[in-house]
């Protein structure tokens, strides 16, 4: 523990170590990973080495190695050929640029059911918002 009281990072890993769920191995550690990642555990930049991942997670290397695979395909974790696997720094455009395309999209999807909507649907939906 720090002398403010908080946790170190290694006593937050082991902590949040029997969080993790129950299921399969892969599932485990890709849930802990994410978890961590998160919560702010690993920070945008770090480098993620397997034996702390091993740890954290309590699983051994094959689970984190596949779940660091479906970590990268979801964009949590970058993982460079011979240098590992890296938390990705998020720039802020680039998130101004999903809320906009999600603006968008959930814009023309309420269009596009607005403009097919049945009179009984619209009656249901009436209902609902005077309740």
């Amino acid at each position: 523990m720090t002398c403010d009281g908080e946790l170190t990072m290694s006593e937050r890993l082991k902590s949040n170590r029997s969080n993790f769920g129950m299921g399969g191995a892969a599932v485990k550690a890709y849930r802990g990973i994410r978890s961590l990642i998160l919560d702010g555990s690993f920070k945008p930049g770090a480098s993620l080495t397997e034996r702390t991942l091993c740890d954290a997670t309590g699983v051994s290397r094959t689970p984190v190695r596949e779940a660091l695979r479906r970590l990268n395909t979801e964009g949590m974790v970058i993982l460079k050929a011979k240098r590992g696997a890296f938390v990705p720094i998020v720039d802020h455009q680039e998130i101004e640029e999903v809320f906009d395309l999600i603006f968008l999209f959930g814009s023309y999807s309420a269009r596009i059911v607005a403009q097919s909507i049945s009179d009984a649907v619209l009656d249901e939906l009436h209902g609902f918002v005077n309740q």
